[in-house]
């Protein structure tokens, strides 16, 4: 359960290879294909948002990449490398790792994580349809362990979203609201 894909492309940028898909909530990138492992980030989260992408174009010959989406119009830009649409720095997952329980929930989540170094923490819940239920203000986490606490007894039963942006790098779960 999750958003669906609509559409993708696969675009060799010099020695990288960048994957687009349009989905339901957004259009999502990585430059690393990892099975289950692999991390998604936002593309043009601030001009196309999370509503549904329909079609992705790629034109190799001059780099055109064009984005239709369904209520929020079509998108181009020129592609000349990964660093284009992406956050170049590597988002590496041994930084920090994230469990968070109840899974169902009725209540309250806690979220468990472990720091390297001092950090700058948000919290953002979504539902399926990728719209923001919940979030949290910016957090200071601390080398070690860290535990935050989310109360999730106002939202209605369903499947959800913990994202969790720890300095800039996004770690996104799913849950399940009782």
């Amino acid at each position: 359960n999750g958003p669906s894909c609509r559409t993708a492309e696969i675009i060799p940028l010099g020695n990288s290879t960048l994957y687009l898909v349009g989905t339901s909530v957004g259009l999502y990138g990585t430059a690393s294909l990892d099975e289950e492992n692999t991390v998604w980030e936002q593309v043009a989260s601030q001009e196309i948002g999370a509503v549904v992408c329909e079609y992705l174009a790629y034109r190799q010959e001059d780099g055109l990449l064009v984005v239709a989406t369904h209520g929020n119009g079509i998108y181009q830009t020129n592609l000349t490398a990964i660093g284009d649409v992406l956050d170049v720095n590597e988002v590496n997952t041994d930084l920090f790792e994230v469990n968070i329980f109840p899974n169902p929930a009725k209540d309250r989540l806690s979220i468990l994580f472990n720091l390297t170094s001092l950090s700058d923490i948000r919290v953002i819940l979504f539902d399926e349809l990728g719209r923001i239920v919940k979030k949290e203000e910016v957090v200071k986490g601390y080398p070690g362990n860290n535990k935050l606490s989310l109360d999730v007894s106002d939202i209605p039963s369903g499947i959800y979203f913990v994202s969790l942006n720890i300095n800039n790098e996004l770690v996104t779960n799913q849950i399940f609201k009782e």
